[in-house]
């Protein structure tokens, strides 16, 4: 199946599935005393699972809505996502992921 994929490739695949499964489950907002932790926690784990995808706009009404909390934490998670490098801000306050494959 992997035949004719790159070894290079292989190798970056064996680490990411390596890192991810030391990532600790999905967080409860009821078991965590500070949201946007909680928060900024739950979506690395998207990005890192390929949940969500380089370029997608994160839109903090929708995340809201999906993480049942209000979007001040929201903010804060994604602020927090930008300063890390894993997501970056347009013009418009949109904050979109950032492709992190060597060469993109």
């Amino acid at each position: 199946m992997l035949d004719n994929v790159p070894q290079g490739d292989i190798d970056i695949l064996l680490i990411f599935l390596k890192y991810l499964a030391k990532l600790p489950p999905m967080v409860s907002y009821e078991q965590c005393k500070k949201q946007k932790i909680c928060c900024y926690e739950n979506l690395k784990r998207k990005i890192i699972s390929g949940l969500l995808q380089p370029g997608e706009a994160l839109n903090e009404g929708d995340l809201s809505k999906e993480f049942k909390i209000s979007k001040t934490p929201i903010r804060e998670a994604l602020q927090r996502l930008e300063e890390m490098g894993l997501s970056k801000t347009s013009r418009q306050g949109v904050f979109c992921l950032k492709n992190l494959l060597p060469g993109h």
